[in-house]
């Protein structure tokens, strides 16, 4: 949804009114159903940003060749999805190298970039390649961000202990 409930709702009320007033009520009970279930949806996310903004929260655990990268999508300041991937063959790979690297990847297939980016490294020299290929596309430059304090720091550290619970769950499942 990329952050656009407020319009698919809008939306689909609209639908909903137009098929009550045909009289076809079975059409107009799906819409209402439907809108229900995405406010039930915007309950249970989690708040994450007061300013409201976009932004993207990387983290990323490592064990000899294993490794697990985690991405929160903050949209309009709520936590709106995870993302994980795994990842292997990094015995060799320093964390600066495997997070540059995936971004690099993750970025160029994305179709939505936030305003901001957080990541547990500061990689800025590594990214300006990155970013000035971002603002080619997107018409801007996203924030590299490095929290140490505050509320970005403790959401940073969420995704980075979701990082190292999901490596220990996939290592564990393979044992």
């Amino acid at each position: 949804l990329e952050g656009k409930k407020d319009e698919l709702v809008t939306e689909l009320k609209s639908k909903m009114e137009i098929h009550s007033n045909r009289m076809e009520y079975e059409f107009a009970k799906r819409y209402r159903d439907i809108i229900q279930n995405v406010g039930q949806y915007q309950k249970r996310q989690m708040v994450v940003s007061i300013d409201g903004g976009d932004e993207d929260v990387f983290a990323f655990a490592k064990r000899e060749d294993e490794g697990q990268a985690v991405v929160f999508e903050v949209r309009g300041g709520k936590l709106e999805s995870k993302k994980t991937f795994a990842m292997q063959g990094l015995e060799f790979s320093s964390q600066r190298e495997v997070i540059s690297s995936f971004l690099r990847d993750y970025y160029m297939e994305a179709k939505f970039i936030p305003k901001a980016i957080l990541l547990p490294e500061n990689i800025k020299e590594e990214a300006k390649i990155l970013l000035n290929h971002i603002s080619l596309i997107s018409g801007f430059i996203p924030k590299i961000k490095f929290p140490s304090k505050g509320e970005k720091a403790s959401l940073l550290k969420l995704a980075e202990k979701n990082a190292e619970m999901n490596l220990t769950e996939r290592i564990l499942a393979t044992k």
